[in-house]
């Protein structure tokens, strides 16, 4: 509740017009919460995923809960930004440790268990005793291992402070995060402009001068499900708004797209957190939420020209230019010790132009850009969770 309240707002679309959020506690089962949404007792609930998950794959349940949910639509906040409580819809089954049946039940039981979520869970229990626990912690905990890491989402207030931390845990020195040494040059792959923040605060750092992206022609959808990848797509987007016959549903690639697309009016119904295409795959396998699509479930993906993709088909709506660059911003490349890449296309551009940065220390987003660097490109890459922890990690090094 105390994350909605604070941080929900920006990821409506700014067209609605709604001032504040208001929350209170509801009550009842599934169907009861639903009725009371249809009843106008409330603008929105929010109810738990999982647990909409387990009814939809009963025919009985899934049954009833179709003519409930017909004229309403959907959003699933990210996870990263609105972390469930610590826990959240994982299933337990207990037995006795000395049942006498030779351990049978106890080995039938291990076919079912996931250790995946069972060490997950156990972090997340352990930060929240780490917090005081109790029913009224209001910090949502989430931990999910992507890959060899377990990334840490913890969002709320506790103890008069607000709490946002997003960090991966450094187990077994799965990441090894590089030391730089004093006065360092880094590379932020973010052009000057889309860097202000950061150029006030780290003047060491060195921008993206050779590449810029200009917008393609838009093109007539043929997917019912659009998954946008950057801002450089949203022009793209001005159909949508022109022909409100279209029954589109939005996914954004990150939360700051998801954030961008709500401030230019749009409903984005679910977001991959930026931790690549395999987030966006677990929302559209969703049994609940494909009571939503109905018959409409196409994937287009939006991005740039040069972009493919396993998942679906690639709508080119944006192209790299590339510029000439100077003598000085060449030793200024050559001089940088950490390369951090917004994505393997640009890595890709700098490397042909100066073939030795393939030897500096590189680092990423969790996503896609890590998957090709690592696998394709055969690049050692630092992953980050996202550009928040990468500015902790530049915190920690340049002050």
């Amino acid at each position: 509740m105390y994350n909605l309240t604070h941080y929900f707002k920006e990821y409506l679309p700014a067209s609605s017009n709604i001032e504040k959020i208001e929350t209170k506690v509801l009550r009842g089962n599934v169907n009861t919460r639903i009725q009371k949404l249809l009843d106008d007792d409330f603008d929105a609930v929010v109810l738990a995923l999982p647990g909409l998950e387990r009814l939809s794959m009963s025919d009985q349940s899934r049954e009833q809960l179709i003519p409930l949910i017909q004229n309403l639509t959907f959003m699933v906040p990210p996870q990263t930004e609105f972390p469930s409580a610590a826990a959240q819809g994982a299933l337990a089954i207990e037995c006795l440790k000395d049942r006498k049946d030779s351990g049978e039940l106890y080995q039938k039981l291990q076919k079912v268990h996931c250790q995946t979520t069972q060490d997950e869970v156990s972090r997340e229990r352990k930060a929240f005793s780490e917090y005081g626990g109790g029913c009224h912690l209001a910090v949502g905990i989430h931990v999910e291992k992507k890959k060899d890491f377990f990334c840490h989402f913890h969002r709320g207030f506790h103890a008069e402070q607000n709490i946002q931390l997003q960090f991966i845990e450094n187990l077994n020195n799965a990441r090894e995060l590089p030391r730089l040494s004093k006065g360092a040059k880094v590379f932020l792959g973010l052009s000057e402009k889309k860097a202000v923040q950061f150029k006030s605060k780290y003047p060491s750092l060195v921008f993206d001068k050779l590449i810029t992206k200009q917008a393609l022609p838009a093109k007539a959808f043929f997917g019912d499900h659009l998954y946008v990848t950057s801002k450089y797509c949203f022009h793209a987007l001005d159909i949508l708004n022109k022909n409100k016959d279209f029954q589109k549903f939005l996914f954004a690639a990150g939360t700051k797209t998801m954030r961008e697309m709500a401030a230019l009016g749009f409903w984005v119904h679910g977001c991959a957190d930026g931790l690549g295409e395999t987030e966006l795959v677990r929302l559209r396998n969703s049994e609940f939420l494909k009571l939503f699509y109905k018959d409409h479930y196409a994937l287009e993906i939006l991005s740039h020209d040069k972009t493919q993709s396993e998942l679906a088909a690639v709508t080119p709506t944006y192209t790299h230019l590339i510029h000439e660059i100077s003598k000085e911003y060449r030793h200024e490349l050559l001089s940088c010790e950490l390369f951090y890449w917004t994505s393997a296309t640009e890595y890709r551009f700098f490397i042909n132009l100066i073939p030795e940065l393939a030897k500096k220390i590189h680092a990423c987003g969790l996503g896609k850009t890590y998957d090709e660097l690592t696998q394709k490109e055969k690049v050692s890459a630092v992953p980050f969770l996202s550009m928040r922890e990468f500015e902790q990690y530049l915190k920690s090094q340049l002050h």
